[in-house]
């Protein structure tokens, strides 16, 4: 995206770098990610002072794609020690919210992280090879994938994270309704690669289901999308917040790995043309602000 928009290669790897190592290296007022003992670490949600799916799976996403096994190792190590649901009906899911501490805030899962739990860990088996035990990264992301689609099912109890009639994903799995920030159509591609043989079809739907759904839910002028939306695309919030600007990272082409490169997510063209350019603006004005970049000519702000 920054070498669209003229920045030198030698630059942006070198803000990436840099940028990793604050976020998981810096001061104790920068730095996200905290070591534990010899072999855990978590990524603390510093709004809420908390630690979250959400952010464990981006950080592991991270680690990943920057080749930092030692961390994504401790991140994940820490997510199935504290974070995994062993009983209930949200056995084998994953708490949405812990203190940093390890204590489970919620019982229930938030179906973002595992999506990206899934895709982390399927990236990692690809570069790094599979371990042993929760290290067997290719297991772990079929493991999860299984339990999204198959909850409910007879003999196994529990609600599914994908409304498996629409091939929709769910915002939480008790609900009826979705955020548009979750649809990974390009993630789903690849668990149709990827996932267990007899899943790999519902997989492939779910990516053309999202498809559809981001036309439907993201608005037709800006391409901002409500924070949560009923299966039909209808906002159920005139408020478009936070996650407005994660749909708007969705339907970025990505590629970072020597695996076959993250397909684009496929919408074509979508209702708005300009959706990619303005979401692009937005991030890269906020790049201005923070990074010290003027993103009119390429050259540093300051």
């Amino acid at each position: 995206m920054f070498a669209e928009y003229g920045y030198p290669e030698a630059e942006i790897q070198r803000r990436v770098e840099q940028t990793f190592e604050t976020i998981f290296y810096g001061n104790e007022e920068e730095r996200f990610y905290h070591e534990v003992g010899a072999d855990m670490a978590y990524i603390e949600d510093t709004g809420n002072h908390d630690v979250r799916t959400e952010g464990m799976s981006y950080g592991m996403m991270a680690c990943v794609q920057m080749n930092r096994r030692e961390e994504f190792d401790r991140l994940w190590k820490w997510t199935r020690t504290y974070m995994y649901i062993e009983d209930g009906p949200c056995k084998n899911y994953f708490a949405w919210s812990c203190a940093t501490d390890g204590s489970k805030n919620a019982e229930g899962p938030a179906p973002d992280g595992e999506e990206y739990f899934a895709m982390a860990l399927f990236f990692a088996a690809d570069r790094w090879g599979n371990g042993t035990g929760i290290f067997h990264y290719a297991d772990e992301a079929r493991a999860i994938l299984r339990e999204c689609i198959h909850k409910g099912e007879p003999g196994h109890p529990g609600e599914p994270m994908w409304d498996t009639s629409r091939h929709l994903i769910k915002f939480i799995t008790n609900c009826n309704f979705s955020d548009p920030s979750y649809h990974l159509p390009h993630f789903y591609e690849l668990f149709a690669r990827w996932a267990d043989e007899d899943d790999r079809e519902f997989w492939r739907d779910a990516a053309e289901a999202s498809r559809a759904y981001l036309h439907l839910a993201c608005h037709p002028d800006t391409g901002l999308s409500a924070e949560y939306a009923e299966y039909d695309g209808l906002r159920m919030r005139d408020i478009r917040r936070f996650s407005a600007g994660m749909t708007g990272i969705t339907v970025m082409r990505t590629g970072r790995l020597r695996i076959l490169p993250w397909t684009g997510c496929g919408l074509g063209e979508i209702p708005g043309s300009r959706r990619l350019r303005k979401i692009t603006e937005l991030l890269l004005r906020k790049a201005e602000r923070t990074l010290g970049w003027c993103v009119s000519d390429g050259r540093h702000a300051s």
